[in-house]
């Protein structure tokens, strides 16, 4: 995603240089070169994280490239404690699902959240619950979803709490 957006960064930059006449307004050459520039560093820059799985050797395999870098992780699968799904949701109410590998060290693999899709043997899964419950099995590690409470989850803890306190009250009521 980030090579999209620096592509177009650089071409709107490279249009502006080249035809300034095909804007409304003329931009100055700086912010046409700044376009190019932040285009192209955002290309460079961009990461792809792969995550592999080898039953043969039992190892993961995190792979990240980049245009100009790539590096190679490796760890056992003994390494692995288990799968998880973390549920972030956003000001709109929309969620996001993340699966995270973590390890017996604490490390989590991916480090970082961001935008992932998940693809077992170039097709990818939509349902991130069913497909790190898979992942899971195949390891022979527990799953775990973390996500914060529904709605219905809230209300019935609130319930819970003011009917506890509620009886609470009336003991002490009648010990008066």
């Amino acid at each position: 995603m980030p090579r999209i957006i620096g592509a177009v960064f650089f071409l709107v930059g490279l249009w502006a240089i080249i035809d300034p006449g095909a804007f409304t307004k003329k931009p100055p050459v700086w912010f046409s070169i700044v376009l190019v520039a932040v285009g192209i560093f955002s290309i460079v820059k961009s990461q792809t994280k792969i995550i592999s799985l080898d039953k043969e050797s039992k190892k993961m395999l995190v792979t990240e490239k980049s245009l100009i870098d790539k590096n190679i992780e490796e760890h056992a699968f003994e390494e692995i404690k288990s799968v998880e799904l973390q549920r972030v949701y956003n000001k709109k109410g929309q969620h996001s699902d993340y699966l995270k590998f973590i390890l017996e060290n604490g490390e989590t693999i991916p480090k970082i959240a961001g935008y992932s899709v998940t693809k077992i043997m170039g097709m990818q899964m939509e349902n991130q619950s069913i497909t790190g419950n898979r992942i899971a099995e195949f390891l022979g590690v527990p799953f775990e979803e973390k996500r914060p409470p529904s709605a219905g989850e809230v209300l019935s803890s609130i319930q819970a709490t003011v009917q506890n306190s509620i009886e609470k009250e009336n003991k002490d009521d009648k010990k008066e």
